[in-house]
């Protein structure tokens, strides 16, 4: 069994090595994650943030150093179970904005941990990566709108059905533009 020592000496050793690309998107995680603890403080205010703002904290440093781990799943519970008990009633684009960056934050781990820390990023690669970061943030945010406008409508049928609806469509055309390309 691994010790804490040896796990931190890896920890250490992945940073040492780390390729500029890495860098890059381990700048992504750690802004991206303290702008998701960050804006919950400010917008919804309850006697247990601090604890989840702590708890956030920590995974986000997790992250950092080992993004193939469950950490990032576990932001994503601690920025939920934040927002489902004391941002429910704040304005939906709020919501909206945590959910671009918790796209941004989800796309950051997955890229960092599906490369090895030396990999290096060639232009082309970077150029794909982006193209298809900058197409998934735009399919989220159009589905937000729409979610938002449908939403904002005071006569509309089915009210939760129609949320629904736009989740699903934006995890559909989510999938069919960012498929995996074997030419890059």
């Amino acid at each position: 069994m691994r010790g804490l020592a040896e796990t931190v000496a890896g920890w250490l050793l992945r940073i040492s090595e780390m390729s500029a690309g890495q860098w890059v998107l381990r700048v992504a995680i750690v802004l991206s994650g303290a702008l998701l603890l960050q804006l919950p403080t400010w917008w919804a205010t309850f006697f247990f943030g601090p604890v989840l703002a702590g708890i956030g904290a920590l995974m986000v440093l997790v992250s950092l150093l080992a993004p193939d781990s469950l950490a990032p799943v576990g932001l994503v519970a601690v920025v939920g179970a934040w927002w489902l008990m004391a941002g429910a009633d704040n304005p939906l684009w709020q919501a909206a904005v945590l959910a671009l960056l918790l796209g941004v934050f989800h796309l950051s781990c997955a890229w960092a941990a599906s490369a090895p820390t030396h990999g290096v990023i060639r232009r082309r690669l970077a150029r794909a990566m982006a193209g298809r970061a900058v197409a998934f943030l735009l399919v989220v945010a159009v589905g937000l709108a729409l979610v938002l406008g449908a939403a904002s409508l005071p006569a509309l049928p089915g009210g939760l059905l129609w949320i629904g609806l736009g989740g699903l469509a934006v995890v559909g055309l989510a999938a069919v533009i960012i498929r995996p390309d074997r030419n890059t």
